[in-house]
This record gives structure tokens, C-alpha cells and sequence, in this order.
């Protein structure tokens, strides 16, 4: 799931939507006072309460004081605190002061107008400087009444209780807007022609992000039919290593359930063909497969000493367009599922001197709802793909690889 905070009520669609008292949710930072979305240059909800929240010593009294309005409360057993100062029309910039227990810190240049939160895929993160005449659009950008806040792009298995990169409001100048949303940008740019206010915007997009990762678990089980995935997800949280194998396991039943597969499982080192040997050069994808829609499996073979088998690696795949997993097999072991693009083959005493035989599955497609069409950039093959130990040492992948048939089909999605 996305990294962006469970409690936030954003909808992952390409449209706009108001910000108001519900910017209350983002959480707080441990690292000042005052949580981390209150910085220089922000734009707060004009015409109604200002909630304001924080960290602080546990049980700390705190004093926050605006535009000559003071309100006090007292930080919880945690040292959470939350208050509001009494609503502001339209206008600026303010100060900001927050107090506890001797320390004290300052927000400055702050404004009251309407904040507005941009999310969604692609379409919504798109920036300015790929946008129609976009020279002169971020030439003549110059706006200290439109400030711009992106939420940095943070996943995790779980909601997180803040953020982990810095954030920054920043006016509009040529430097800031290039890289943000152009509908974002051009939205409010045109709204504040008919609504002379300050505008803060939020861009909370990530392209290609499917509506179930920005879903509460709650809001999920509720809908049905997520609950497998969402199992699997709550025991990667606890135990990586269990859970990557967990996903593992429902990708083979997935497949085998597959019409006239049961019992196919191309991921072994034994598994049947149709198999075909190819040299990927600069592509993932052999070239006869080039307009193929569906799941490719490729497969080799790697010789590891005993040094090697007693240590811990990373296995690097290069990038994949959409999921990848990664089986490793050996003599006399049981598969593990490794998960794909750069993830850790497991130490001695599961690894064993000799060949090792791995299977990747892997899909060369995007999928736009029930068609499907073939990437517009082909995958990188890099010359480092290996399994990499700390010490420096590899075991390359050959250079000519085994692929197998591939199918359509809805696959799995984690």
C-alpha cells in the first residue's frame, strides 16, 4: 500500500478535491513542535477553525499564538497534541508561534485562502514541464500567492504515523512549478482569476498506483473479494521473508487455476516445455515476443561455490514493467519465492554448492482495464543482473536465457 497516511481523506481518481479542516488528519512529526505539513510559506484553510497539531514531551503544556489569538493545551501520554485556533478570512502572511517546555518554534509567512488537495495517477502527476508550451508557461510563472506542497512518494505495508522525507510549501516561481502537477497548476491558476484568494496545493499523485493502495484495510474488507491479498500484506508487515513466500504461493495457485494449467508449475527446474532459448541483448523480452500480452517466464541456471551458498546475497533482476517474482530452486530443497527487481537470496543452510536454478515470471504488458496493450519502452537488460554478495563477488545470470509460453489472465496484483 501507499506510504500517504491511512487517516488522509484523499481519492485516487484524477480529479480535485477541497482540503479543508481534513488537512487535520495528515500525522505529526517527531522531529519539531509542530507537525511536518506547518512550514514557512504554507496556505491554511480560510473561514472556518484552524486545526494545528504536533509532538511534544509527554504532557508538555503548549501555548500556540496567531494573528493575536492564543490557545493553550496540554500533549498527551504519547506527547501527541492537537488544537485549533479560531477561523481567519482571507489574508496574510501570519506568524506562527508554538511553545513547550522551553522550546519554541516559529512558522513564518504563513496565508489564509483555500487549500486543495490534487491526487491520482498519471494524468494528475504529469508535471508542468511536460505541459503545452511549457517554456513560456514556466517562464512566466511568478505567483506568491499560490504556494505548492508534493507529498514525497513513501510505500509501506502499513499507514505510517508521519512522514519520512522533509516536506516544503514554496511559492510559485519558475524553479518551483516545473516539476509539479500541470492540471494542479493550471487549476487553481484559473480558479484564482475568479476567486482572488491564496491557493495552497497539495499534489498527492503517483502514476500507475492502482484506488485499493490508497484504501483503508477496514474499506477493503468491507468491499470483499481483496481479502487473500490483504492477509498476505498484514504477514509481510510482521515478517518479510514469510509473507514474500505467502505471496508466492498465491501467484502458483493463481496460475494453476489458470483454464488447462492445473498442475502446470513452470517455476520448478524440472518443468516441461514448450521452453525457448533466447539472448535478451537490450531487452527483457526476446524479440518474437515483442507484441505478446501476458506472462513470460524466463529461467537459468547459476553455479554457486560453497563460500557463496554460505552467505547471504542480493538477487538483481533489472527492472520490470508491472510484477515480478523470483523462484529459487536447488538439490533437495523446497522453492523459495524471492520477491522481484533487487531483493536477498536466502543464506547457508537453505542455499547449497552447486547449480541453483532460477525462474522469474514476468509480465511485459500494461493493462488499461480489461484490454491490454504492449509497452511502450522495452525492459532494460543491465549487465550487472546477478546474485551480488557484500563482498563484492557475483554469480552472473548466462547470457542466454529459457523462455517459456506465456497466457493472459488477471493475475494476482500486490
Amino acid at each position: 500500500m501507499s506510504g500517504f497516511p491511512r487517516a488522509l481523506p484523499c481519492r485516487v481518481v484524477a480529479h480535485l478535491v477541497v482540503l479543508g479542516a481534513a488537512l487535520a488528519t495528515l500525522p505529526a512529526s517527531a522531529a519539531s513542535l509542530l507537525a511536518a505539513p506547518f512550514q514557512d510559506h504554507a496556505v491554511l484553510q480560510r473561514d472556518q477553525p484552524i486545526p494545528v497539531w504536533g509532538q511534544a514531551e509527554a504532557g508538555a503544556n503548549i501555548q500556540l499564538r496567531m494573528a493575536d489569538r492564543t490557545v493553550h493545551v496540554r500533549a498527551d501520554r504519547e506527547g501527541a497534541w492537537q488544537a485549533q485556533l479560531p477561523a481567519l478570512a482571507a489574508g496574510g502572511p501570519y506568524e506562527l508561534e508554538v511553545k513547550a517546555a522551553g522550546q519554541v518554534q516559529r512558522v513564518e509567512d504563513l496565508l489564509i485562502g483555500d487549500v486543495w488537495l490534487c491526487s491520482g495517477q498519471s494524468n494528475m502527476e504529469l508535471p508542468v514541464n511536460r505541459s503545452l508550451d511549457a517554456l513560456s508557461e514556466i517562464g512566466g510563472a511568478g505567483n506568491d500567492r499560490m504556494r505548492l506542497l508534493t507529498i514525497p512518494k513513501i510505500s509501506s505495508p502499513v499507514p505510517k504515523s508521519g512522514f519520512e522525507a522533509p516536506l516544503s510549501w514554496k511559492p510559485v516561481t519558475p524553479q518551483s512549478v516545473a516539476d509539479f502537477s500541470a492540471a494542479c497548476y493550471y487549476f487553481a491558476r484559473e480558479l484564482q482569476q475568479h476567486q482572488d484568494v491564496p491557493m495552497g496545493l497539495i499534489n498527492a499523485s503517483w502514476g500507475g498506483s492502482r484506488i485499493e493502495a490508497w484504501m483503508s484495510e477496514d474499506a477493503l474488507r468491507q468491499a470483499g473479494g481483496h481479502e487473500a491479498a490483504l492477509d498476505v500484506l498484514s504477514l509481510y508487515a510482521r515478517d518479510p521473508a514469510t509473507g514474500t513466500a505467502r505471496w508466492g504461493a498465491l501467484w502458483q495457485h493463481w496460475w494453476q487455476g489458470l483454464a488447462g494449467q492445473a498442475g502446470d508449475a513452470p517455476w520448478k527446474p524440472d518443468a516441461p516445455g514448450p521452453w525457448t532459448a533466447a539472448t535478451p541483448s537490450q531487452q527483457w523480452l526476446a524479440p518474437a515476443l515483442a507484441d505478446v500480452v501476458g506472462v513470460a517466464w524466463y529461467r537459468a541456471t547459476v553455479e554457486l561455490d560453497a563460500g557463496q551458498a554460505a552467505q547471504p546475497a542480493s538477487l538483481e533482476l533489472g527492472p520490470v514493467d508491472e510484477i515480478d517474482l523470483a523462484w529459487g530452486w536447488w538439490p533437495a530443497a523446497a522453492t523459495e519465492p524471492i520477491a522481484a527487481v533487487i531483493t536477498h537470496c536466502p543464506a547457508a543452510p537453505c542455499m547449497r554448492a552447486g547449480t541453483r536454478w532460477w525462474s522469474t515470471s514476468s509480465t511485459p504488458i500494461d493493462w488499461a482495464g480489461s484490454a491490454a496493450r504492449p509497452r511502450a519502452r522495452p525492459w532494460r537488460w543491465p549487465t550487472g543482473r546477478a546474485c551480488r554478495w557484500p563482498t563484492g563477488t557475483t554469480a552472473p545470470f548466462p547470457k542466454r536465457l529459457e523462455i517459456r509460453q506465456r497466457r493472459r489472465g488477471c493475475r494476482p496484483r500486490a
